[in-house]
């Protein structure tokens, strides 16, 4: 599972703020939610740190894009301990 979020850019004025939060699947006409889910379906990593790092990388890709915190779990890890998932979150 992947999680996405943007920070609101705090030194801006509120009137030059965007009312509405971004719409990561219209971004750049949906490149940058198309760009994530390729990324998810056809590459690999050991390391779900790489694998958010990688996530964030796509979603900077459009220049409104200033901050983006990504999140990724992983259902039922081959783990010794009973956890339904492991997660890492990055903030890039």
């Amino acid at each position: 599972m992947v999680a996405l979020a943007r920070r609101r850019d705090t030194r801006l004025r509120p009137s030059e703020r965007s009312a509405a939060p971004i719409s990561w699947s219209r971004l750049l006409g949906g490149a940058v939610s198309e760009a994530v889910s390729r990324v998810v379906r056809s590459e690999r990593y050991q390391l779900l740190e790489r694998l958010a790092t990688r996530i964030a990388e796509v979603c900077r890709v459009d220049e409104r894009v200033t901050a983006v915190a990504v999140t990724v779990r992983k259902l039922h890890p081959p783990v010794r301990a009973m956890v339904d998932y492991v997660a890492v979150r990055i903030e890039r």
